[in-house]
């Protein structure tokens, strides 16, 4: 049997400090159709395939104002205190996966602050065509019946439906709540290395 953690990235190991949502602006002035479909898209596919497609309406986007807008909010992505001492003490104990839905760009800070050292995989949605909580996506972590999987995560849909769909357990980051046990709720990435969290 073995002892598998699998983390999610955004707001869970990282934040983003200066959000300027560009892609989100993209889709309300030039893409016509709804956002789940666009969202799923942007999710899945490299984002050079994006701007290529025929549903953006390509005469009135400005595309340097949007790239700058990215890069000004990637480069303001920052892991939270507590991510670099409990990733390296799990680490020593557990096999670390990683999973997350998002665009490419996004990826950059994940290899930028080094935490790929920690992660046996890290498994993103725009590489792997697939977006949390599908199957298909938690799918491509190596898990055998009888290892116990732990899935730690802030989304309740993607993350902890997901995980509960697998028969995975899990623990749901809410860093506005307090530690609670019985609910499965961490306030922080330190309550995993708590006794009562009994990973």
């Amino acid at each position: 049997m073995q002892k598998v953690l699998v983390f999610d990235l955004y707001n869970t190991l990282v934040e983003i400090t200066r959000p300027t949502m560009p892609l989100m602006q993209l889709y309300r002035q030039h893409i016509d159709m709804s956002a789940q479909q666009f969202r799923r898209k942007v999710l899945t596919q490299p984002l050079e395939t994006i701007w290529m497609m025929p549903f953006i309406k390509q005469s009135k986007i400005d595309r340097q104002s949007i790239g700058v807008q990215l890069q000004q909010e990637i480069a303001s992505v920052q892991v939270f205190p507590e991510t670099i001492p409990v990733l390296n003490e799990l680490s020593q104990y557990y096999t670390l996966y990683l999973i997350s839905n998002l665009a490419t760009p996004y990826i950059q800070p994940y290899r930028e602050l080094n935490l790929d050292r920690f992660f046996e995989r890290a498994i993103f949605s725009c590489e792997v065509g697939s977006v949390k909580p599908e199957q298909a996506i938690f799918d491509l972590v190596p898990w055998q019946p009888g290892d116990k999987v732990t899935m730690i995560g802030d989304s309740g849909r993607a993350d902890i439906q997901g995980a509960q769909a697998m028969g995975w357990q899990y623990w749901w980051v809410q860093r506005k709540q307090a530690f609670d046990p019985e609910k499965r709720i961490i306030a922080s990435l330190s309550d995993l290395l708590k006794p009562a969290a009994m990973l």
